[in-house]
């Protein structure tokens, strides 16, 4: 049986915090292309979940959140937490965190 696909909705804070993460790298120096290559890696990371949306570990016991909540890690420094919604048929992506700031609420 073919799984359907989710439709990806991205919530504010994503859009906010990837615009925040392009432009902190634009300040340390990196290239157009290197951001570029970054940027593919986190949309070629949340399209994955279309397809395949449990992909990734439930670390909703690890963070202590209530709903069930999953994380991809995107290199060693960043992280985006998501949710899926089977009943609505879709998947809610939150902010990008800095390994650092994985105290925050989602």
């Amino acid at each position: 049986m073919e799984e359907e696909k989710l439709e990806l909705v991205m919530t504010d804070g994503f859009l906010t915090s990837l615009q925040s993460l392009v432009q902190d790298w634009e300040e340390v120096g990196l290239t157009e292309e290197k951001i570029s290559e970054y940027v593919v890696l986190i949309q070629s990371s949340l399209e994955s979940l279309k397809c395949f949306p449990r992909r990734f570990a439930d670390v909703s016991g690890t963070f202590g959140f209530s709903m069930e909540t999953r994380r991809i890690q995107i290199g060693r420094l960043y992280a985006i937490f998501y949710r899926i919604d089977q009943e609505k048929e879709y998947l809610l992506i939150g902010p990008i965190y800095h390994q650092r700031q994985l105290r925050q609420k989602f």
